[in-house]
């Protein structure tokens, strides 16, 4: 599932996404070198899409870097969903 990230802070963040998610769910969220998990606390219709609150439980920042570095790699885009790294990615643990 894709989604776009509309604020982020230390605790939490919000996001506009394409579907319902319900609320107590765990999550996970891609984008670029960083990997945040946490619970879903709110699930809102806005518009035609659905703004959902993440309280993080974990978050890892940097980790191409980190697999460059180790020499590994994090693997290719997710094919199933068409998903790319470069783009906010959430989904359910």
């Amino acid at each position: 599932m894709t989604g776009h990230l509309k604020n982020f802070s230390a605790s939490g963040t919000r996001l506009l996404l394409d579907r319902e998610i319900r609320p107590g769910a765990m999550v996970k969220v891609e984008w670029g070198g960083t990997i945040l998990l946490g619970e879903i606390i709110y699930c809102r219709p806005e518009g035609s899409k659905f703004a959902v609150g993440l309280e993080l439980e974990d978050a890892l920042y940097e980790t191409e870097e980190v697999a460059l570095r180790s020499g590994t790699t994090t693997g290719p885009p997710d094919a199933s969903t068409g998903n790319s790294r470069s783009g906010p990615r959430s989904t359910n643990k």
